[in-house]
């Protein structure tokens, strides 16, 4: 069994949680998932199974919408409702004054990770730091905002939509919404709806899955090939896709391509690259069940 299944992750459970449950009900140990939602957050996980794994960075470059709440008034440790809360202020703020403050986030930025992340700094993660009541340096990762929309507010909450790229904290652009405010805001619910060419709409909930078979499960897979679906296609013959898949380079009058989608009698080969006349697979992908 290959391919991406669309999980609709439910409130409480992390991903890697998430991981453990689908190779319960699947039986296939070769799982994984790409871009951490926390415990907090629901919504859709793109998760890895078989080949589809080696397809996984790919993934990790997409870019993400976002559902979510805000809450003025109070900041808290981890920047979101189910930390400790650091500071309380005034919240009279009006819907103005919010819809401002959102225009003035969008474009291209710098973004500095929240101490409780699963981002890694000297080989350790920053929220086992933060447990042990660390608090480091952080060196701020360029992302882009590409739309920051107010859906609704009432007494001080908030619900908007953003659509980023990737790399990007939720929390931390709430953070930051509340330190230009001037009194403060944590993040009090999160949904991710769309992750590149993946949509919630596609998902299944664990509870789905868990009373499905392999067969009744199979047609849900999406292809690994799905990952890179905006890149050109590239068919190959018989002999020169064994020849790719054994590692060798082959010489084409093809012009340079940074990414393609390579394929030959087996079917999908592996994401390709053409430079300087010299044709290669980046990965190889086993295509057998």
């Amino acid at each position: 069994m290959n391919g991406f299944l669309l999980i609709d992750k439910p409130e409480g459970l992390t991903s890697h949680g998430v991981v453990g449950r689908v190779r319960r009900i699947t039986g296939i140990r070769r799982v994984g998932h790409t871009g951490t939602l926390d415990p907090m957050a629901t919504g859709l996980l793109p998760i890895c199974i078989g080949h589809a794994t080696r397809m996984s960075e790919y993934m990790l470059a997409d870019d993400k919408t976002y559902q979510g709440q805000l809450i003025l008034g109070y900041t808290s440790d981890t920047y979101d409702r189910t930390g400790v809360c650091t500071k309380k202020a005034d919240s009279s703020v009006d819907e103005k004054t919010l819809k401002a403050v959102f225009a003035s986030m969008t474009g291209k930025q710098l973004q500095l990770p929240p101490m409780y992340s699963a981002k890694k700094v000297g080989g350790k993660k920053l929220y086992e730091l933060a447990r042990e009541g660390k608090e480091i340096e952080r060196k701020p990762s360029p992302i882009e905002i590409y739309s920051l929309e107010l859906l609704s507010f009432a007494e001080q909450e908030a619900t908007f939509s953003a659509a980023v790229s990737k790399g990007t904290y939720i929390r931390s652009l709430v953070h930051d919404i509340g330190e230009k405010l001037g009194c403060g805001a944590v993040l009090s619910a999160l949904r991710r709806i769309r992750s590149g060419a993946f949509s919630i709409e596609q998902s299944l909930t664990l509870e789905q899955i868990e009373q499905m078979s392999a067969d009744e499960l199979r047609p849900h897979l999406l292809p690994a090939d799905y990952a890179i679906a905006d890149a050109p296609a590239l068919i190959t013959d018989e002999d020169t896709g064994r020849r790719l898949t054994q590692g060798q380079r082959i010489a084409t009058k093809e012009s340079n391509a940074p990414l393609l989608r390579v394929y030959g009698k087996q079917g999908f080969l592996g994401p390709g690259a053409i430079q300087d006349g010299v044709l290669k697979l980046m990965k190889v992908l086993e295509n057998k069940e």
